[in-house]
């Protein structure tokens, strides 16, 4: 490998203003480009995703995520119960309400009260727990978890029985959090809350299509993709 490792001059180009001088140049090695890749994945999963994969044994960000959620409902719970949400829902004057849904299942049932088509928006991909209220086939034997390091093109046995694993774990997860959110507003005098009826009754689950992590997986016509980063 070592007479591949060379030094590359890259121009940068954008529509957007810079300060920057088209002249300018950056050199980049190949072998910097190769070192960012590996680390740069890992990165990003350890920054978006409570769970590794390749250490679950190790919960301390699932600990933090934890914290978040508490933290999400305590603020939420105050939001339900102020004035400017009360005037809200008294006026009832929306046509259309998009919701970014992840870990805000508190905030998904408050907008339903709107009495407004609604929208999930994920910032995220696709996520397997959500999209499971819009009868979205998932079979953990053929379709990767989201952001599981698996291919939907082959799976060996070990890697499908991880996989169902890791479904398991998370449908769990989504149940917990539907008691929670439930347990949170009959705390607050408002009986019946079902999330995921609330969930399949929207109209719409929009996500990104900038950047796509998840494979190849079976979709329905209530689950769209917005945006691009070469559009326009």
């Amino acid at each position: 490998m070592q007479q591949y490792v060379r030094e590359y001059s890259v121009q940068l180009r954008s529509l957007w203003e810079s300060d920057r001088e088209p002249s300018d140049r950056i050199l980049i090695s190949t072998r910097e480009a190769i070192n960012f890749m590996k680390h740069g994945g890992t990165l990003i999963w350890r920054l978006n995703v409570p769970i590794d994969f390749y250490e679950p044994w190790n919960f301390e960000a699932a600990t933090t995520f934890i914290k978040i959620l508490q933290r999400n409902q305590q603020y939420c719970k105050r939001m339900v119960q102020s004035d400017a949400f009360i005037k809200l829902h008294s006026e009832r004057k929306f046509d259309l309400v998009v919701v970014d849904h992840i870990v805000q299942a508190c905030t998904t049932v408050m907008a339903s009260f709107l009495n407004a088509s609604t929208v999930q928006y994920s910032n995220w991909p696709v996520c397997d727990g959500y999209i499971a209220s819009f009868n979205v086939p998932s079979n953990p034997s053929s379709v990767p978890r989201t952001l599981s390091p698996f291919s939907g093109i082959s799976m060996n046995f070990l890697q499908r029985a991880f996989n169902t694993y890791f479904y398991i774990v998370m449908s769990v997860l989504r149940s917990v959090e539907g008691y929670v959110t439930s347990r949170l507003y009959r705390s607050i005098g408002i009986t019946g809350v079902d999330i995921f009826d609330i969930e399949a009754k929207q109209i719409l689950y929009g996500t990104r299509s900038g950047i796509l992590f998840e494979s190849a997986r079976p979709l329905t016509n209530r689950i769209k993709y917005f945006g691009c980063p070469s559009c326009g």
